[in-house]
């Protein structure tokens, strides 16, 4: 399969838990002003991309499931739920039960704020 085709249906997501991981690190009262998250989000992407193919699909894979469970719970996308709302669906991942859900908030949360954090400094190198 072409993960490519499925970036515009994942994107979304990723860019909601790219700024919700985001807002946790800057403080969620800057959020709206932080910069770089649509390019986080693309760089999580792109890494996925990168990655083999059973692991590359398979996130691509747990993040659609993401998406569809906190669809489920929440009765909009994640991409559209309050950030109080974000935070306590990826906490439901990050500290339930099945390890793969926790590897998977532990990837967007460790991937996502090195690849914002490369993206500020490189911003500040060029200023």
């Amino acid at each position: 399969m072409n993960r490519a085709k499925l970036k515009p249906l994942v994107l979304p997501t990723i860019r909601a838990l790219a700024r919700s991981i985001i807002a946790l690190e800057v403080g969620a009262d800057r959020i709206d002003r932080t910069p770089f998250v649509n390019e986080t989000a693309e760089g999580l992407f792109r890494k996925m991309e990168l990655m083999p193919p059973h692991l590359g699909a398979g996130m691509i894979g747990l993040t659609l499931a993401f998406a569809a469970q906190t669809t489920a719970a929440g009765g909009k996308p994640f991409s559209s739920q309050p950030a109080e709302r974000q935070r306590a669906l990826l906490d439901a991942w990050k500290y339930g039960p099945i390890s793969l859900t926790r590897d998977f908030v532990q990837f967007y949360e460790k991937m996502g704020v090195f690849i914002w954090y490369s993206l500020v400094e490189e911003a500040e190198e060029h200023a």
